[in-house]
């Protein structure tokens, strides 16, 4: 599904090379399919572009924002639904936020701006139990 060769290519374009499935299955996940085919244009544009365009960028960001859970607190959000049907001791779990922390460190490698996202300083795991605390 993905033909980009990675060597020489962003963080981000290795990132998706080494772990699109891993990627589409989180966003399956925490958004349903509407999360899906975002990560599916990204991967598109990532095949198309050994840079990353302003559009990609965009779906990064939103991409970001989901897999760090910055709209499970808002009931009218699809996001939140999802997130409620997550176990936090789930291995599912535990590899969203390792995709994350790579998330972060290939958005970083490739100095797409804090301006557009704040990136999470907590620690994952802890992001899921506190968002499953203020739910409850």
């Amino acid at each position: 599904m993905f033909d980009v060769n990675p060597t020489g290519a962003t963080a981000l374009h290795k990132l998706f090379h080494d772990h699109v499935e891993k990627i589409q299955n989180a966003a399956l996940l925490l958004g349903g399919q509407s999360e899906l085919a975002r990560v599916q244009r990204i991967v598109d544009d990532l095949n198309w572009s050994p840079q990353i365009t302003s559009r990609t960028r965009r779906e990064i960001m939103h991409l970001h924002q989901l897999f760090t859970l910055q709209h499970v607190h808002d009931e009218g959000r699809p996001e939140s639904a999802f997130f409620a049907m997550l176990d936090p001791a789930s291995p599912e779990v535990e590899d969203i936020c390792l995709l994350t922390d790579r998330l972060e460190d290939a958005i970083q490698r490739d100095g797409i701006t804090t301006m557009e996202a704040q990136l999470s300083t907590f620690e994952c795991a802890g992001r899921f139990a506190a968002a499953q605390r203020d739910l409850s």
